[in-house]
């Protein structure tokens, strides 16, 4: 049985060989929370980013500088599940499958956590207030939970049939972990957003506008004297509306332009930064004085290839391919940013982390399997951005064939787990 089962896997893993070529290129996809966010922070650069998302799994910081592979089997398989973190690291909520799993030892173990009945499956996630809140959504509304730092889950807000109120929320947002409010955006049926405040009490900001074709809504920065970004995804693009928020009540004046590809805007030095459909603008914070009578006064700044812009407490990051990028304080109009983490920083699971044998077989399989796709099980990780090597240029014919041997360096992987004595068994709370 057990050479059949080796048979099998090694048969599976030839073919996702041949497969693999043809996946999306390793990238980052964001920064779930930051170094310097935290008592201490990491040794160093206080910018540093300590939990990074990617489309391989997580990259968890070591103060070595180099990082450890979190396992996307460890949340259900989802290799670019959305998810959050605590500042200090002592929870990381994962979302997979419309799942929630939860680790409190720093991204070493998960476990499920089951969601209340009838609230639908888990769409994005936010810290704040020492607890990470998940939005989940259903055909008849959605809800809100959040996770303490025990793994707690407990429901907070609850929409549709049976909270009384027909209406799905899209995502949640909060400025930074000590940010006032906890804002939960939605398009349908009706654009609406919701805040919780620090007393726990919930209300319905009015003044949206009636957009019967607005598909999604979400909040994208707050800044200071109550100025509100929204993004509204309408089948002309995404458009930006600027708002003011006074009393409970918002005043809102939606951008004249649509975008195809849109990030940010986010706050930084009392600007706005925004990359709009691959350039990037800037344009001055409202401010207590500011009108909305007239759009806002962006200014352009040249061509950026960012996959995403996101502020994660005083720091601001842009992902790219292959690194994530700082974007450091505005200088006369320029926009300089320097990068804080490369892909080859990246380095396996550590040893013992899942601590079950059967699991932390899974991890390392998920290793070789997306690590050698991206090339990172053949070369140690470096210990900083500065240290990390060109990737190889593709072989000139080499096609399918390139990925391939990636798939060669899975098989290899899996030869010496046989090696050691590893015997295929069913992994906890798989799905």
């Amino acid at each position: 049985m057990r050479v059949r089962c080796v048979l099998a896997i090694v048969c599976l893993l030839l073919v996702a060989a041949e497969a693999g070529a043809h996946g999306p290129a390793p990238a980052a996809l964001g920064v779930l929370s930051a170094g310097g966010q935290r008592p201490g922070g990491l040794e160093g650069d206080d910018a540093r980013p300590d939990v990074v998302r990617t489309n391989l799994g997580l990259a968890l910081a070591r103060a070595d500088g180099t990082y450890t592979y979190g396992c996307p089997s460890q949340w259900g398989g989802s290799e670019q599940g959305f998810g959050a973190a605590l500042p200090d690291r002592t929870l990381i909520v994962m979302l997979g499958k419309g799942r929630v799993y939860a680790s409190i030892d720093g991204g070493c173990q998960y476990d499920e956590l089951g969601l209340p009945d009838g609230v639908g499956y888990a769409a994005g996630a936010v810290a704040w207030r020492g607890r990470v809140w998940v939005v989940t959504r259903s055909g008849e509304g959605g809800a809100v939970v959040s996770v303490g730092p025990a793994a707690d889950l407990r429901e907070e807000r609850r929409w549709g049939a049976e909270g009384g109120e027909p209406w799905t929320p899209d995502m949640a947002f909060a400025a930074d972990e000590g940010a006032p409010e906890l804002l939960v955006t939605g398009a349908r049926p009706a654009a609406a957003v919701w805040a919780l405040g620090e007393d726990g009490g919930w209300s319905r900001l009015e003044g949206l506008p009636d957009a019967p074709e607005l598909q999604r809504l979400e909040v994208a920065e707050v800044a200071p004297a109550g100025e509100l970004w929204l993004k509204a995804s309408l089948p002309a693009g995404r458009q930006l509306w600027r708002a003011r928020l006074d009393a409970g009540r918002l005043t809102v004046a939606p951008e004249p332009l649509h975008h195809q590809v849109l990030h940010g805007p986010v706050l930084l030095d009392g600007q706005l930064v925004a990359a709009r459909d691959g350039r990037l603008a800037v344009t001055p914070a409202l401010g207590p004085a500011g009108s909305l009578d007239a759009p806002a006064a962006w200014t352009e700044h040249g061509e950026v290839a960012w996959t995403c812009l996101q502020r994660r407490g005083p720091f601001v990051y842009a992902c790219t391919l292959p690194a994530l990028l700082q974007v450091e304080a505005l200088d006369g109009g320029e926009v300089p940013t320097r990068p804080v983490w490369r892909l080859a920083q990246l380095g396996g699971p550590v040893e013992g982390c899942p601590p079950a044998a059967s699991e932390a077989t899974v991890c390392e399989l998920d290793w070789f399997h997306y690590g050698g796709e991206a090339g990172l099980t053949a070369r140690a990780p470096v210990a900083t951005p500065s240290d990390a090597p060109a990737p190889p240029p593709p072989a000139p014919d080499a096609g399918c064939r390139g990925g391939a041997m990636a798939g060669w360096g899975a098989l290899g992987g899996l030869l010496a787990l046989i090696s050691r004595g590893w015997r295929p068994r069913a992994r906890r709370g798989a799905s």
